[in-house]
């Protein structure tokens, strides 16, 4: 029996935890990218709001939009980089990511398809081998039987 058939995961508390820290900030700095803004200014931008959130003890997602202005920032208007902190969440980020073998919501259920599927053919091959172990024990004892005789 495997120890994820009784897995729990509490929901709640997983999701509080992706929102703690920084995670999405990669994703917001690709988010800028998609506004035709330089990886390398993204970066930067990503780096200035990162260093805001953390010295005010905050999430990216709860600055305020006099805060994000004060940054200065000349790549992008403040209102649209604050639409875009509100845009990018952890969901919107797992939707976005498609590369085989991402943490994406489709490739994790396509993955997790996939080793169910092996999963299962394995546990036949497991059934199929111990019916097999069962069948020769059975004939040895019948063979040692009549050999004691």
């Amino acid at each position: 029996k495997s120890m994820l058939s009784d897995l729990t995961v509490n929901q709640e508390k997983m999701q509080k935890a992706t929102e703690e820290g920084f995670l999405v900030a990669l994703d917001l700095a690709e988010n800028l990218v998609l506004e035709k803004i330089p990886f390398r200014a993204a970066h930067n931008i990503v780096g200035n709001l990162v260093q805001l959130a953390h010295n005010s003890k905050k999430l990216l997602s709860d600055l305020e939009l006099s805060e994000i202005e004060s940054l200065r920032i000349k790549d992008i208007k403040s209102t649209k980089l604050f639409e875009l902190i509100q845009k990018t969440t952890v969901s919107s980020s797992l939707k976005q990511r498609k590369s085989k073998g991402s943490a994406g919501t489709s490739e994790q259920t396509r993955m997790i398809g996939q080793r169910t599927r092996k999963l299962v053919t394995l546990k036949k091959s497991v059934k199929t081998q111990n019916d097999n172990v069962k069948k020769s024990l059975t004939f040895l004892e019948k063979r040692v039987k009549t050999l004691t005789k």
